[in-house]
């Protein structure tokens, strides 16, 4: 619903403040890109305490993101359907509970690494002179395939996820994004696009048996080229 939300003020905005329009066309791209923060929050049931829930959050190094896109430009409105992977190691962990597997109240270090697979449909707004430079805003709206391999205390090895290789499922999600294109020639243009994506929770297995709920927030910066025809 908030995604629904984002995409229907940005049709509303886009209605009040019209750019200029390119050619109705089809167009293709690629983006290539960094994600320099991306965050796993879990609740653990229990935690604490019986009865009582806990939270941790694990934190990542810089990771990449890399995708392809296809989309119909209206004029002021762009749609696309974009297909993702966003991926990056974990070195960090926050927890506001100890256990006795070696977690503890505050910070600590951790290892392992996600993957993140994406399949969003978009809807941008183009702003300014689009024959020359513009900026966007845009929403989005989809499914994520979420894995999540060896995620481990490195101070005991304890294992916070069951198994060396979860098998992610695909869940809900929904992402924002800005950015700036400039044309290079007729039918080419370039440009760079900052994602927030937000994945729903989902249920792992964790440390001792506990149940585990989490999702994903990333953060990532992509430079891109389409083709449009």
């Amino acid at each position: 619903m908030r995604s629904l939300a984002i995409i229907t003020a940005l049709v509303a905005v886009s209605l009040a403040c019209p750019a200029m329009a390119q050619d109705r066309k089809f167009y293709v791209g690629g983006e290539f890109g960094l994600a320099p923060s991306n965050d796993m929050e879990f609740t653990v049931t229990p935690g604490p305490a019986a009865g009582v829930t806990g939270h941790f959050e694990a934190e990542s190094e810089l990771g990449y993101q890399v995708s392809g896109l296809v989309g119909y430009d209206f004029g002021p409105i762009r749609v696309e359907l974009e297909g993702s992977q966003t991926a990056a190691d974990f070195d960090g962990l926050k927890s506001d509970f100890a256990n006795g597997n070696g977690l503890v109240d505050g910070s600590q270090s951790v290892s392992g690494d996600f993957t993140a697979r994406a399949v969003m449909a978009n809807v941008l707004v183009d702003f300014g002179n689009v024959q020359d430079f513009s900026f966007f805003v845009g929403a989005g709206a989809g499914l994520v395939h979420l894995e999540v391999s060896n995620l481990k205390l490195s101070s005991t090895k304890a294992v916070l996820l069951d198994g060396e290789d979860e098998d992610g499922d695909w869940r809900s999600a929904w992402q924002v994004m800005a950015g700036v294109r400039k044309p290079l020639t007729d039918s080419i243009d370039a440009h760079v696009r900052y994602r927030y994506l937000e994945v729903e929770n989902r249920g792992f297995v964790g440390f001792t048996g506990r149940i585990l709920d989490g999702g994903l927030s990333s953060h990532s910066v992509n430079a891109g080229v389409t083709f449009r025809f």
